[in-house]
């Protein structure tokens, strides 16, 4: 049986771009799933839900000093708001949260933090939590906050159901997992947070680390200097009943980002209608084994195209062994990287002798310590030649592809080495090379701001890339639109690292 959700006032808070319909998962053992009624273009926005009840910002003392509680902006190292001059101010009573502004902080009293205030103001006084520090947990902040507003009323009962009804791995046998819950129940009954039942309490503790997601948002960051890590920035967790619908698939059609504090599901790729929505919990990566052991921590036996075909990479002889001699490696040096002569060597092994695909992991993973390395070494040039090899040819080969926002960051990174290498004075450089370099980086730094809007919507990171475009070419800006000039350029770049017969829809 179908429900329509558009029809049904327990989803009022969804804003859906298609119909969606709640129905019988196609995935074994998933229980209902999310299905779309029409088709989604690819990183489409296929619904948003403004300002979920749960949403805790991160442990660290950085993120709670300068991440604001109610409209989630973060200054700082990471920033995701182009507004000047913000000045963070801790919350009087409980000395825990901050907020941007007096407006943000009078709208989060209203809308969740009155109900809470007291109790965290309590355990942060404690003697007894001085070493825990419980009360900076954002595990123990999420269930502190939902017991408190259940206490207040501050649930609609239709909601309370929905939070009750969510997947637990109660059971499973998940010491870890028991031990952490546990730790919680013993905090909220410790402070008498709540006059729950302690099956319900021990429950809503399963609930929260069962369905929580993390709150990725998009960075404003320059490409003066490599870009380092992610496109986005984990600024906290939300727990949101109608997202966790949406099903695990490790080859998903859809990921999850924040505006602020409004969720977003955007479409990876384009998506049918009448396909069924999924996201991965665990990330997106080629690696079986990796994947298999998170998800095991789940309770998830995957079963999608990507796990039935098994592992891609070596899985014994002469090659697996030179693997395994790898990561030893990995794990025995100080920077995390294998040195480069094992690296290349097994990878001509792989490729060439052993016959796989590029895209095969470890690959992708193995030319990131080359870039790393080189960089380290301070060979920009060596790091501009392993980045194009990355950007063009690998990701583009990498199964499943890479997020959205990864490919965003893979092409900041890009114009940041080019940037780079231009104003290098560098024998290894030709002059005509060097001379395809200002409209390479023009060029993808236009694609960069169309992507950017493309992925995102037309939210704030969109508007900063066109400032940043704007400021960084002025009134030569509106000329690079054309595409032949930049394949003929990108050619010749990609010939001086020696990268040939790339077809020109991966340019």
């Amino acid at each position: 049986m179908s429900q329509e959700v558009q029809q049904d006032d327990r989803f009022s808070r969804v804003q859906a771009t298609v119909p969606l319909q709640l129905r019988i998962s196609a995935i074994p053992g998933a229980g209902r799933g999310l299905f779309v009624s029409e088709a989604v273009p690819s990183q489409g926005l296929i619904f948003s839900i403004a300002k979920p009840l749960l949403c805790i910002v991160d442990n660290s003392n950085e993120a709670l000093q300068r991440t604001c509680d109610n409209c989630f902006a973060t200054s700082g190292i990471h920033q995701t708001t182009s507004r000047k001059n913000l000045r963070f101010g801790r919350c009087l009573g409980c000395e825990v949260l901050s907020y941007c502004c007096a407006e943000c902080q009078a709208e989060a009293w209203e809308h969740h933090h009155k109900a809470e205030c007291a109790v965290l103001s309590r355990i942060r006084q404690d003697p007894r939590d001085k070493k825990e520090k419980s009360v900076t947990h954002k595990n123990a902040r999420l269930l502190i906050r939902l017991l408190c507003l259940h206490n207040a009323g501050m649930i609609p009962e239709q909601k309370w159901d929905e939070i009750l009804g969510l997947k637990t791995l109660m059971g499973t046998g998940q010491e870890g997992l028991e031990r952490q819950v546990q730790s919680l129940c013993d905090l909220v009954t410790s402070y008498e947070v709540t006059s729950l039942d302690e099956n319900v309490v021990r429950q809503l503790g399963h609930i929260q680390y069962n369905n929580n997601l993390a709150m990725d948002q998009p960075l404003l960051r320059d490409y003066l200097s490599y870009p380092a890590g992610n496109s986005c920035v984990t600024s906290g967790i939300c727990l949101e009943p109608f997202a966790s619908m949406v099903n695990h698939c490790c080859d998903p059609n859809s990921w999850w980002v924040f505006n602020g504090c409004e969720f977003q599901l955007r479409a990876i790729r384009e998506i049918p209608a009448g396909e069924e929505l999924t996201i991965s919990y665990i990330g997106i990566t080629e690696n079986f084994n990796f994947r298999q052991e998170m998800l095991f921590h789940w309770g998830i036996n995957c079963a999608c195209s990507m796990c039935k075909k098994g592992p891609q990479g070596p899985t014994d002889g002469p090659l697996y062994r030179s693997l395994q001699n790898i990561q030893r490696l990995e794990r025995e040096s100080v920077t995390g990287c294998a040195p480069l002569s094992e690296i290349g060597a097994f990878i001509i092994d792989m490729v060439d002798e052993g016959g796989y695909d590029i895209g095969t992991w470890p690959i992708r993973h193995l030319y990131r310590q080359i870039f790393l390395t080189v960089t380290r070494k301070g060979n920009i040039t060596g790091a501009l030649k392993a980045w194009l090899k990355l950007y063009y040819v690998i990701e583009v080969a990498s199964s499943p592809p890479q997020l959205p926002s990864e490919r965003l960051n893979s092409l900041k990174k890009l114009i940041s080495l080019i940037r780079t290498v231009r104003r290098m004075e560098s024998p290894l450089i030709t002059e005509h090379v060097k001379s395809t370099l200002p409209y390479i980086q023009g060029y993808l730094s236009r694609k960069l701001c169309e992507s950017t809007e493309k992925c995102f919507g037309d939210v704030e990171v969109a508007k900063f890339e066109k400032e940043q475009f704007q400021m960084a070419f002025g009134h030569c800006a509106e000329s690079f639109d054309d595409r032949a000039r930049y394949v003929q350029g990108a050619k010749v770049l990609l010939g001086w690292a020696r990268i040939f017969d790339i077809p020109e829809s991966n340019l």
